[in-house]
């Protein structure tokens, strides 16, 4: 058997198509994510010799700055070697940091409070 809408359903749907947000709504959908044609990056131009050169002398004094910071900093008593120790550190701490904030998350929900009362509570600042 074979189910027919009603007229009166019908009706009342096409007066609802009518309506300027209907409109809106049955408009064609563009994605922020998908670029038109308009915003297609412009082509490069090709640089000329002189320009050229005065990108590779500006990379080579940026090359010179940053080897004088590098000097300065062992200078100071920073190795590149433990630059490596330092970067695993920071990862520990954000994963230990990320775990408290999960536990803090489950210990509001199931105090009816939010986590920043429970960093209040626990004289944590938003920070820690």
């Amino acid at each position: 058997m074979a189910s027919s809408t009603p007229k009166h359903h019908v009706s009342s749907m096409r007066k609802r198509l009518s309506t300027p947000y209907a409109r809106q709504l049955s408009a064609s959908f563009k994605s922020p994510v998908m670029k038109s044609n308009k915003e297609t990056p412009k082509q490069t131009s090709i640089l000329t010799l002189e320009e050229m050169q005065e990108q590779i002398s500006l990379l080579e004094e940026r090359n010179q700055e940053l080897d004088m910071e590098i000097e300065l900093l062992q200078s100071q008593g920073f190795r590149i070697e433990e630059l490596q120790w330092h970067i695993d550190k920071l990862h520990e701490y954000n994963e230990i940091k990320d775990a408290a904030q999960c536990v803090l998350g489950q210990l509001a929900s199931l105090d009816g409070a939010t986590v920043k009362e429970l960093h209040e509570r626990y004289g944590l600042t938003m920070d820690d």
